[in-house]
């Protein structure tokens, strides 16, 4: 008898959750980052409409100064430049 979908769907999660810690980020949604943990969580937001963002971690050890990179703004239809905001 194959197992149901409420099974399958846990085991999904599970396996989601184990391949997140495994990576580092933490569970609660917080942008902090723990005690002794070179990495941070950021958010990158448009400079141009202010409305876009994208996450990302970065290094605070390597980079103190805020990040900026150009990414894709779908509102614009075009490349904008983003920069770190906490």
């Amino acid at each position: 008898m194959p197992p149901s979908k409420k099974v399958f769907a846990s085991v999904i999660i599970f396996i989601r959750v184990l391949w997140r810690k495994h990576l580092g980020y933490e569970l609660t949604g917080s942008a902090m980052a723990k005690k002794g943990e070179k990495r941070e969580i950021i958010r990158i937001v448009c400079t141009e409409d202010g409305k876009n963002y994208y996450t990302t971690t970065k290094n605070k050890v390597n980079t103190q100064e805020k990040l900026e990179l150009k990414k894709y703004n779908p509102n614009l239809r075009k490349m904008t430049l983003h920069r770190e905001k906490k």
